[in-house]
């Protein structure tokens, strides 16, 4: 993974690094060093999970362009997109992606990004709090949802949930990546409660000299 310094987004230091995918690379900017970020995070939704690229995402942007992936629809819906990779990977496959996050710095990031790979005129980008979506009129329903590594955290499932069960079309699917956490067991006992069923998948993510096993999730509504 090359690195070059590029300037700043937001006041924040950044690198241009390119990540290698299964299929070729992708520009993504990080910023260059988390530790001002982390030493200013006073509460543990303060920590910049979103200001660095995670395994997750690389799975999950490696599995939507294998032949597991579902091929559904031209509107996406990502959410906690931080940097932007997963839907940048799907905004190359010419279909309309709506960039969501809960914090603004993520999604000034992912547009950068985006205009980074040129792919800018399929991407749109929307600040949403899972605790109050904007997206729930039912104008708004999506064949496709993504979202790599957003199920970490128990106090979040319920939120989720509810937003795959009201922005899902009835024939539509959600892929979730995610580094095997033992909690999500839990999870997708829940997500099955509502009338889901889910296959898994697996994809390995070779990542500064390690090797990460991550779970993929394709999930769609039980109508048996």
């Amino acid at each position: 993974m090359s690195r070059q310094k590029t300037g700043a987004i937001r006041g924040y230091p950044i690198v241009e690094q390119q990540i290698q995918l299964k299929w070729g690379l992708i520009k993504v900017a990080v910023v260059a060093d988390l530790e001002p970020l982390i030493d200013q995070a006073e509460h543990e939704d303060d920590f910049p999970y979103w200001a660095e690229v995670w395994p997750s995402s690389i799975g999950l942007a490696n599995f939507i362009e294998s032949p597991n992936a579902p091929v559904l629809g031209r509107y996406v819906l990502e959410i906690g997109c931080g940097l932007g990779l997963t839907g940048i990977v799907a905004c190359q496959q010419k279909r309309t992606v709506i960039f969501t996050d809960w914090k603004i710095d993520p999604l000034v990031f992912a547009h950068y990004n985006t205009s980074l790979n040129n792919c800018n005129d399929l991407a749109r980008f929307i600040q949403m709090d899972w605790k109050s979506p904007c997206l729930e009129s039912k104008a708004y329903r999506f064949p496709l949802i993504l979202g790599s590594d957003v199920i970490y955290e128990e106090k979040n499932w319920e939120l989720i949930l509810k937003l795959i069960s009201n922005l899902l079309t009835n024939e539509g699917e959600v892929i979730l990546s995610e580094p095997n956490r033992t909690n999500t067991d839990v999870f997708f006992s829940r997500l099955r409660s509502m009338g889901f069923i889910y296959q898994k998948f697996s994809e390995s993510v070779p990542l500064n000299n390690a090797v990460s096993r991550i779970a993929i999730y394709r999930i769609k509504r039980n109508f048996v």
